[in-house]
């Protein structure tokens, strides 16, 4: 979260303070306009348009983000010990990429910090296999290392493909779960490619009753934000490697 903090001083100098990742930074700058003479500043006036002069400012001095990825939807349910969580998001890249990426396991941890730890185990089937994960995750003041074991199956077509996840019982800290994500060309969207996710989980351990749908679903948000930025440029760089590569069934 960034924070912005302004004052007007004499002679028409505008301060602020800016705080990045909880570190200040200070600002200071002088504004002139129309036919001021030489070394007057222009007072800012009220409070109010002190802020919006500052906001201006930093708005204009800050570089553009550098993803494209756009979270369309995040939703969120809780009943009792069972969780269900559904993300539709917008991808800048070709669905045979971006499906490509979602396979791409070992490069999970490079964009998703909270991984510490993937083993992948080929299976008999093709387009199958077992993955151990460990996970530290914190839904606000309540953090625990996870692990899991679960059969990830993609089924690709010409249009994208699905992806499953089944989660093995007792193979980890869930009774059970299973995730889906679908790979689409996005209609009239604002990118090539639509991701959607539905999640279902029943933790096998305690969670407080105050983590509820808002929070999950907050949480859900920051996550998928970050996937999204991992998966463009996972899927940028199988771009750059076979850029017209066509997307087949296998």
């Amino acid at each position: 979260m960034t924070v912005v903090s302004s004052r007007c001083a004499a002679g028409g100098r505008l301060l602020g303070r800016l705080h990045f990742a909880n570190r200040p930074a200070v600002f200071e700058t002088h504004a002139f306009i129309g036919n001021y003479p030489r070394g007057v500043g222009m007072r800012c006036g009220p409070p109010r348009r002190c802020l919006a002069l500052a906001l201006a400012l930093v708005v204009a001095g800050l570089p553009a983000p550098a993803w494209a990825a756009r979270i369309l939807s995040v939703h969120a349910s809780r009943h009792g010990s069972h969780f269900a969580i559904a993300v539709r998001m917008a991808l800048d890249a070709p669905p045979w990429a971006v499906f490509a990426a979602l396979q791409d396991y070992a490069a999970m941890p490079r964009y998703n910090p909270d991984l510490r730890r993937v083993r992948i185990v080929p299976t008999a089937q093709p387009h199958r296999v077992r993955l151990f994960a460990t996970v530290h995750a914190c839904v606000w003041i309540f953090c625990k290392t996870l692990h899991q074991q679960q059969i990830m199956t993609a089924t690709p077509d010409a249009r994208g493909g699905v992806l499953r996840a089944a989660l093995v019982p007792h193979g980890g800290d869930f009774r059970s779960g299973r995730a889906r994500w679908t790979v689409r060309p996005c209609r009239d969207g604002p990118a090539p490619t639509c991701l959607d996710m539905q999640l279902e989980l029943q933790p096998a351990f305690w969670v407080p009753p105050l983590i509820g749908a808002w929070i999950i679903r907050h949480k859900m948000y920051q996550e998928a934000r970050r996937s999204g930025v991992g998966l463009e440029r996972v899927a940028a760089k199988l771009m750059a490697r076979s850029p017209a590569a066509p997307h087949r069934p296998g």
